[in-house]
């Protein structure tokens, strides 16, 4: 949610404090108090601190014991995420300088301050929960006195991770595995100065402050604010991560291959306010005669990132496994199977020509393994697909078709882990592969072969969504579009 507040529409939803020298009902240009527009019973109390009217408002801290104290009450969210966000001015870098505290000397403790000399400097934000449990980032960004900031600050003590954002992008993170715990503390929250030590007082101005309790990346903030602190609002790129799979080849028929795969993609994108077409590919059509193979799944795509399509299972009268984003299992012996895409898929497997292991048919490959020839008991196995956790939840995708066989003292080829259909044995069904994860179809004992399921296309980045598209989800302060839908789709960033 988002109002209209002094210079244009902030984000609001978790918001605890927010206090701006631009407002008169925040701070009137005089006195010693600095009022929360939100939850305005929270009031801070200036010490040796003026006010300027440059870029609309903003509290000046010019001497070393010059702070904005807050009560300890004030942002005490125990495990959870937060994000302290702040506009200002530095003056002054040489040494240790610090924006905001809340930290007596004891435990536990978090801030965010500069550090540098002659002028320059990093921006540095670290939490220790006791005197083993740490964490603590460092800008890439360079900052000199003189220049405006936005920074966008998380932390994450349970998920172990800090974040900085500066100026509405993305910049820096840092990942801990020493334990987690709470950041509660009746410590006072100062602006300006470390409560322990004048020495390390900040030098500059503040124009606001905003205290979320949930992660915020701050980029419609900072477009709102942009013309205040005379800065140009950014043409992202936003980084993000794309999972994409293709669809799943489908399986022949008459003792018939597996089909193979979706190619699995996994790739970073870079992201511009634009629309972009997001195809999901459906998957591959089974086998309905025995001179033809499994029809190969349509490929996924967004922007130049494709994945293929996964080859098609042979018959009995068109032996051969179908190349694909992960290659279709050949049908009975003396045949041979598809190939997979370079980086994407693995080959199906040969089946055999009678003998102990029947007449069956290879396994289709799977994005993590080979297919898998025919044993004395089963027709071959499809390979198997690989997991992602991009959703949050790690899933198994791209899993080839099992092979089917003419033996009934046998069993059909499973399916491959990742949504691979198992195969069939005489004139029993084979199992399609299961939508969404770009598995093989089952091949066919007789003439029921199954289709390929269908692929998926999945778009992760940090932050509050950024753009319209799928089915939109957050994960540990990441945003998620998901695209199950076969066909084109809009993804839109704004």
């Amino acid at each position: 949610m988002a109002v209209q507040y002094a210079f244009g529409k902030i984000i609001t939803q978790g918001l605890d404090l927010n206090v701006d020298a631009a407002d008169p009902t925040s701070y009137p240009g005089t006195g010693t108090s600095w009022t929360s527009v939100v939850n305005r019973s929270i009031t801070g109390s200036i010490v040796s601190c003026s006010f300027s009217s440059d870029f609309k408002g903003g509290i000046v801290f010019d001497n070393p014991t010059a702070s904005v104290e807050f009560p300890g009450t004030v942002a005490n969210y125990g495990t959870g995420s937060f994000t302290v966000e702040m506009a200002f001015r530095p003056s002054q870098i040489e040494g240790i300088h610090y924006l905001v505290s809340k930290n007596s000397g004891s435990y536990p403790n978090w801030g965010v301050y500069l550090s540098g000399s002659g002028g320059s400097g990093k921006l540095f934000a670290e939490y220790n929960i006791d005197a083993s449990v740490s964490c603590s980032v460092s800008s890439s960004t360079t900052f000199e006195t003189g220049s405006n900031y936005f920074v966008d600050v998380v932390f994450g003590p349970i998920e172990k991770r800090t974040y900085i954002n500066v100026d509405g992008e993305y910049d820096a993170i840092s990942i801990t595995s020493n334990g987690t715990g709470s950041l509660t503390t009746t410590e006072s929250l100062f602006l300006g100065n470390l409560a322990v030590s004048s020495s390390q007082a900040y030098s500059g101005s503040i124009f606001n402050t905003k205290v979320y309790s949930t992660f915020t990346s701050g980029y419609s903030n900072y477009r709102t604010i942009t013309q205040r602190i005379q800065k140009t609002p950014p043409v992202r790129p936003t980084n993000a991560l794309a999972l994409i799979v293709g669809g799943g080849g489908g399986g022949g028929v008459a003792q018939g291959g597996g089909g193979g795969a979706g190619g699995f993609v996994l790739t970073s994108l870079a992201l511009t306010p634009q629309s972009y077409t997001v195809f999901v590919g459906d998957g591959g059509a089974r086998s309905t005669g025995f001179g033809d193979p499994g029809s190969n799944g349509e490929a996924s795509y967004i922007n130049t990132s494709v994945a293929e399509g996964g080859g098609g299972g042979g018959s009995t009268f068109n032996r051969n496994g179908v190349n694909g984003g992960s290659g279709g299992g050949a049908s009975r012996g003396s045949s041979t199977p598809g190939t997979g895409s370079a980086g994407q898929g693995n080959s199906g497997a040969t089946g055999t020509e009678g003998g102990s292991a029947g007449f069956s048919g290879g396994g289709g490959g799977g994005a993590g393994t080979s297919g898998n020839v025919p044993t004395i008991l089963s027709a071959g196995t499809g390979g198997a697909g690989l997991p992602s956790s991009i959703t949050g939840t790690t899933v198994y995708y791209a899993g080839g078709g099992g092979g089917g066989l003419t033996q009934g003292s046998q069993v059909g080829g499973a399916g491959g882990i990742g949504g691979g259909g198992s195969g069939s044995v005489d004139s029993e069904q084979a199992q399609p592969g299961t939508p969404n994860t770009g598995g093989g179809g089952g091949g066919g004992g007789s003439n029921n072969a199954a289709d390929g399921g269908s692929g998926i296309v999945i778009i992760r980045y940090p932050g509050v969504p950024i753009a319209t598209g799928g089915t939109i989800t957050q994960v540990d302060g990441e945003t998620v579009h998901t695209f199950t839908e076969t066909g084109s789709n809009t993804f839109t960033v704004f």
